[in-house]
């Protein structure tokens, strides 16, 4: 993966792995200021982190022939602190390309 920039509040970035959580972990310290960032599939009614998985490539939905993709980028800082944007990409030759940042919901 190849480095890159967030904007938003300054303080501690965790990614969320999708594995089951532990009661007491960072992530889940409500109010603790934390942001959070996940991926889902952009299909699911909710973007709650699906137990068992941990792949990213479970996060990614493609069309048949596999040239675009979608994928719900969600970050969560504390209370009503999140959103949730659909990253819709498109194939050429072997490399992809962000078409559409949509937003599917803020809070």
């Amino acid at each position: 993966m190849l480095p890159f920039k967030l904007y938003g509040y300054s303080s501690t970035l965790i990614w969320a792995d999708n594995a089951p959580s532990r009661p007491g972990t960072l992530e889940n310290m409500y109010g603790g200021g934390v942001n959070i960032i996940s991926f889902h599939p952009p299909s699911s009614q909710l973007p709650a982190v699906k137990s068992g998985t941990s792949k990213l490539q479970s996060a990614i939905e493609n069309n048949e022939d596999h040239t675009q993709a979608q994928t719900l980028i969600r970050r969560y800082s504390r209370g009503l602190g999140a959103e949730g944007i659909v990253l819709s990409l498109i194939k050429i030759g072997d490399k992809w390309f962000v078409t559409d940042l949509r937003m599917l919901y803020v809070s």
